[in-house]
C-alpha cells in the first residue's frame, strides 16, 4: 500500500504541477488509474481494513487529492485527465459498485485503451 501511495503522491504532487502529467500516454494514464483503484478496492476490503498503515478516512481524503490533482492538470473536461479523475471519484462515491472480478472494465475505459492508433 505504501508504494502505490507513493506513486499517486508523485504523479499527484511532482507530474501534475510541473505539467508533465498533462502528456502522458493512454498507458500511463490507464496504470495510474489502476494503483488508484487498488487502494481503493484494500480500503474497501474488511479483511484488509485493519492491516492499513492509517485510518480508512486518510486514504479517502488522499484519493480525493489525487483525483483533484489529475482533474486540474486536465487541459478541458474532454481530456484524458479529467475522465480518468471522474473516474476515481465515481469510485470512491460507491464502492459498492466497483468491480466485482478483474474482467469487469468500464465501457468508455475499454474504448478509449483500445482503439486503434492511426
Amino acid at each position: 500500500m505504501s508504494d502505490a501511495r507513493s506513486i499517486l503522491l508523485m504523479v499527484s504532487e511532482v507530474f501534475g504541477p510541473s505539467g508533465i502529467l498533462r502528456y502522458a500516454s493512454e498507458r500511463t494514464l490507464g496504470q495510474i488509474t489502476a494503483v488508484a483503484l487498488f487502494i481503493i478496492r484494500m480500503i474497501n476490503d474488511s479483511h484488509i481494513t485493519p492491516y492499513l498503515e492509517g485510518d480508512q478516512t486518510d486514504y479517502i481524503l488522499f484519493l480525493k487529492d489525487f483525483a483533484c490533482a489529475l482533474h486540474d492538470a486536465a487541459i478541458d473536461e474532454r481530456h484524458n485527465l479529467a475522465i480518468y479523475s471522474q473516474f476515481v471519484r465515481e469510485q470512491l462515491c460507491s464502492p459498492s459498485q466497483s468491480f466485482q472480478n478483474d474482467t469487469e472494465l468500464p465501457v468508455f475505459l475499454l474504448e478509449r485503451a483500445f482503439r486503434p492508433l492511426a
